[in-house]
Order: structure tokens, then sequence, then C-alpha cells
């Protein structure tokens, strides 16, 4: 059979095949995601989980804001090339991850995220949602409200829906987590009986903290975006159905072998760090008042998960 001249140079050229199926693949994309909140909430828990879904690459803290810049010099104003070799570095270091880092199967160090036989660092079939989990480096920007300008850019260049999902704790816990690891006694508060009392570091951490929560509060009210509210408690108490609606949010299928595998990676039960700080009845007080102010925040008290 005779082989068309087109075909041979198709044969000698092996790169330009990998060139047009990853273009391919990344034009299939039809969500970017990022995620939103303060740290120590749980977004790399509920970010390695997305990331075993056979159609979602999400790898941990890529930095997607904070390299913007970089993409935009790079690709001299070409959207397309722009989209492809950040679509690329996301899908490169989701691999890199499951292969060498705490989402690998051999994970020697730290909190394991591996989800056994399902899709962390591949996909299936096809990629329909790829993004970065880097919550608190998203409220970080947002103290600014002209920084919103760059999520604007992100999305018209992309050229597809910028969804964020939004990871939210029991801020007591919150907050006292930040305190304990700034103290670097998080390891000493897990017997149950161990206090840190420390007034000034804890007013300190109470103030930044409601500034991201703010960065969260301006993100729900831009009617550019979409906005998922998951609550750190319930993903570990009914894992299935919070699964079940974030594939909904990014429009992907809750296959159940992969509900299944990735309900088993989470904790029993929630970490309540609160009863590891000395609180005055004055900053319980106005960590409840600072509350009120958000409606996502209305399921917490000092005493609720």
């Amino acid at each position: 059979m005779l082989i068309s001249r087109a075909n041979k140079m198709r044969a000698k050229k092996p790169g330009t095949v990998l060139e047009q199926e990853l273009k391919t693949l990344y034009r299939g994309v039809e969500t970017f995601v990022l995620f939103i909140g303060c740290a120590r909430s749980g977004h790399s828990l509920v970010g390695a989980i997305l990331d075993a879904h056979p159609e979602i690459m999400i790898p941990h803290e890529f930095r997607v804001l904070s390299n913007w810049n970089y993409y935009k010099n790079k690709s001299k104003g070409d959207s397309e090339m722009l989209k492809n070799r950040l679509f690329f570095d996301l899908h490169a270091l989701s691999r890199e991850q499951a292969m060498f880092g705490n989402r690998a199967s051999n994970c020697l160090h730290g909190y394991s995220y591996h989800v056994p036989g399902q899709w962390q660092g591949k996909f299936k079939e096809k990629l329909k949602v790829i993004g970065d989990k880097k919550g608190t480096g998203t409220s970080h920007l947002l103290f600014k409200s002209e920084n919103f300008h760059v999520l604007e850019e992100i999305q018209r260049t992309l050229k597809i829906p910028l969804k964020f999902i939004h990871v939210i704790r029991n801020p007591f816990d919150n907050i006292a987590t930040k305190v304990l690891r700034q103290l670097h006694t998080r390891d000493s508060a897990r017997g149950g009986s161990f206090k840190v009392n420390d007034s000034i570091l804890l007013d300190s951490v109470i103030t930044s903290h409601f500034k991201l929560i703010e960065s969260a509060q301006k993100l729900h009210h831009h009617e550019d975006f979409e906005v998922i509210d998951i609550y750190s408690h319930e993903i570990i108490t009914n894992p299935q159905e919070n699964l079940r609606k974030l594939c909904s949010f990014l429009g992907v299928a809750s296959d159940e072998e992969y509900i299944d595998a990735a309900s088993k990676l989470l904790y029993t039960q929630p970490s309540k760090t609160r009863h590891s700080v000395v609180w005055s009845t004055e900053q319980r007080a106005r960590v409840t008042n600072e509350m009120k102010q958000y409606k996502f925040m209305k399921p917490f008290t000092f005493e609720s998960l």
C-alpha cells in the first residue's frame, strides 16, 4: 500500500502528533477553576480529591494569578498560545505531584492526598475542567477591588467560564490553627489538653482572617463569576453529597466509583483546634459579631462544627 508524502512527513515528526493531541485536549476544556478562602480551611484536601476525577486536573498551588503576567509576556498577545502554555504547565504539575508529591501512592512525608485507583495526574478520555488550588493567594489579591480586572482578563483570554470554589471552615478553628502554627505548637495541641495563651497574636490573626473573608464576599457579589460555598465539616461528615454537589457545579459526571474512592480519603471527623487556644470573652464576641456580616458564615458558632 502506498503511503502519501504527507503521511511520511507526519511519521518523521512525532512531536507534531503530540502537539496536536495536546491542543485538541486543551481545546475541549470547558471550565477554569480557582479556589478562594482562608488557609487551613481544607483547600488542599478538596483540590486533591477533584484532581482524582477522570475529567479534572487541579494541581496544588500553581499560583496562576501571580504568574499571569509571565504567561502574557511569553505569548506575545496570542491568546491561544497562552492558553496552551498555561494548560500544559498545569497538566505537567498535576502529573508531577501525582508521581512525586503528596498525591503519590508512595508519599513519604506529610499527609497523603493519594486517592487509590483514580485519576490524579491524568485523565480518562477527555479533560473538561482545569485549574489551580491556591485559595489564600486569590483572596490576598482581591484585597484591592481593582485587581478583579485580572480575573476578568483570565476569563476573557481563555474564553471559558471562570468558576470559584470557596472552602469554608469554622472561623474559630481556622483562627486557632493559624495561631498554633505561628507558634509552632500545632503538634503539641493534638493531645487535647494543651492550650496556647497569646492574646496579642490572637487579635492580629482575627484581623487578618476577616480581611480574607471580605475578599470572598466581594467575589460573591461579582456578577461575572460563579462561586460555590463548600463547608469543610460537611465534606468530612457527608462526603458523597458534597462531592456530587461539586461535580454538578463543575459540569462533570459524578461517577459512583470515583465518589466512593474519594470519600475514603476524608478524615473521620473535623478538627476542633479552637479548644487549644485561650479566648477572652471579648475575642469570642468579636469573632461572633464579625461572622454576622456574611451570609456564608451563618452556620457557625463557637459550639458548632
